[in-house]
């Protein structure tokens, strides 16, 4: 019933988006609505109207009820159109018809010539005034071709038409920088794309993929790893963007060809083979925090939170889990620290849209003992968390291997009996270390764990960490030996750090040898600088 409630609640949200957006700042459905009261009420009073009268009313009101009742908007939305562009289905109201109906029995009904004049003018200037003007300088531009379109769009359609007939290509679909998302619908209205006007003027009601292709195109930086999976899952065989050769290889690296340099512009066709089934994404986006944000999605849909960050990131995770549908299969707590679990905490308490199927943590020591082994740190976010009282938790200890929403993961490390021999931090030491994996690779995910644990690790798993990604440990400051990193040998690692962080000299911060060691083995580094940063793991 919870669910059945949620997908109404959202689906009413839609319907609510699509009306407004439809609608804008124009009042014509009111005077549909108007048209409607008038219809009904003056069905006995013109018999010889009375048929054309009801056709028209129950015309109406037919098509706005199946239109914003949602178990028939949800049965649109689902199979006839996307939710992105229900609006379309306010087209089918006859506001026209209506409106100029009513409004010539209106003018019909007057007893002289003067006052149907009148009337009349009246009636027009009220259309007039509620309506909105559509021939505006934001809406059209002077033509500088016969086709009336930016020089540049003709060449673009026509290259990717003649590779998408040479590669067999039907549905062709799109990504494109956004001075040619309109412009390439009105010449080749074949050609698909995620989004058009709509998420160009900011306006709501676009689609989740919509969103998730603006921000990797219009970012910091281009994440060229997220655009090629989000390109895969929605079956978009074709990106367009401004010809910048610094683009080439970071594409290429995903999966994109470029086949055409036309205009301004490079045109890439993407490999779907060399694009992975998985996508590891970092998160850093919270205003110069030390934090820990990760998610792990699979081309099938389903979806992996890691950590979250503190308190104070609630919102920018609500938002980057808005567009990625709400539903976590799994929410991986790595420890305690209110870095960690502090934003799950917040929306574990009001969860609004977000639906969460299984959580995975560490069983810590008891409050006490938590308290004593790490006395200068804080346990707020430890008690906060057991006051949430929660059913049903997978508590996962070293060994355990789990195949978590479709994600192979094997745990190295987590707080045991074991850790209190060994540290006396197990704040951080009692972290969950865990190792995910693809085909081919893998990526290890440090948390907080530190360097008293890096000699039980290493014996225990030695060349067993050797991994492709390699999230630092305890966001690259302290963390683990320079033996266990270069055990790993990672080709990419993780800094969970901003810059101030990063970026620092000072001599209390080891972040800076950390960095060496990995440079030292050629590997891409990424802080939250730019973030989000994203790894398909193949």
């Amino acid at each position: 019933m919870e669910h059945i409630l949620s997908v109404i609640s959202e689906t009413m949200q839609l319907v609510k988006s699509a009306y407004y957006t439809y609608c804008g700042v124009s009042v014509n459905l009111t005077l549909v609505y108007l048209a409607f009261f008038h219809l009904f009420f003056s069905l006995g009073k013109n018999t010889d109207k009375r048929k054309q009268d009801k056709f028209l009313l129950w015309l109406g009101v037919v098509l706005v009820a199946v239109i914003v009742f949602p178990v028939s908007a949800w049965v649109i939305m689902k199979y006839c159109v996307e939710s992105g562009v229900y609006r379309r289905m306010f087209w089918m109201i006859p506001v026209p018809l209506l409106v100029g109906y009513v409004g010539a029995r209106i003018v019909a009904g007057e007893s002289t010539k003067w006052r149907k004049f009148f009337t009349g003018a009246l009636l027009t200037g009220i259309i007039v005034v509620t309506g909105v003007r559509l021939y505006t300088p934001q809406n059209f531009t002077k033509a500088s071709n016969p086709y009336k379109l930016m020089p540049g769009v003709i060449s673009v359609c026509d290259v990717i038409q003649a590779d998408a007939a040479a590669q067999g290509i039907e549905d062709v679909g799109v990504f494109a920088t956004n001075d040619l998302i309109i412009q390439i619908r009105q010449y080749d209205a074949s050609i698909r794309m995620p989004y058009g006007r709509d998420m160009l003027n900011g306006e709501a009601g676009v689609t989740r993929l919509a969103k998730r292709v603006y921000q990797a195109l219009n970012g910091e930086q281009l994440n060229a790893q997220a655009l090629a999976f989000d390109a895969k899952k929605g079956n978009y065989q074709y990106l367009v963007t401004w010809s910048d050769e610094a683009l080439v290889s970071p594409l290429s690296d995903a999966g994109y060809e470029l086949i055409g340099d036309v205009g301004g512009y490079f045109v890439y066709r993407l490999d779907t083979e060399k694009v992975s089934d998985f996508l590891i994404t970092q998160y850093g986006n919270n205003g110069g925090n030390q934090t820990d944000f990760y998610t792990i999605e699979t081309i099938k849909g389903k979806l992996v939170v890691i950590d979250g960050g503190s308190e104070t990131d609630e919102d920018y995770v609500r938002e980057a889990l808005s567009v990625k549908g709400n539903r976590v299969n799994a929410w991986i707590l790595t420890n305690y620290r209110q870095d960690h679990v502090g934003a799950f905490c917040k929306i574990y308490e009001n969860p609004g849209n977000i639906r969460i199927s299984k959580i995975y943590a560490v069983s810590m020591a008891p409050l006490e003992l938590y308290a004593k082994n790490a006395p200068l740190d804080e346990t707020d976010a430890f008690e906060r968390f057991q006051e949430l009282g929660i059913d049903k938790i997978n508590y996962l200890h070293a060994g355990d291997k789990r195949k978590v929403a479709g994600v192979q993961m094997k745990v190295l490390s987590a707080y045991d009996d074991y850790v209190d021999e060994i540290s006396d931090d197990i704040h951080n030491d009692g972290s969950m270390m865990f190792k995910v994996y693809g085909e081919k690779e893998s990526m290890l995910f440090c948390a907080d764990v530190g360097n008293s644990m890096s000699e039980w690790i290493i014996e225990h798993y030695g060349e067993e960490l050797a991994s492709d990604y390699l999230q630092m440990g305890n966001h690259g400051n302290g963390g683990l030996s320079e033996e266990f990193y270069r055990l790993v040998h990672p080709k990419a690692a993780f800094f969970d750090a901003p810059a101030w962080l990063f970026d620092s000299a000072e001599e209390q911060y080891t972040l800076q040898k950390n960095r060496e060691i990995m440079e030292d083995m050629g590997a891409v580094i990424y802080s939250f600088e730019g973030a989000p940063h994203s790894v398909q793991l193949h």
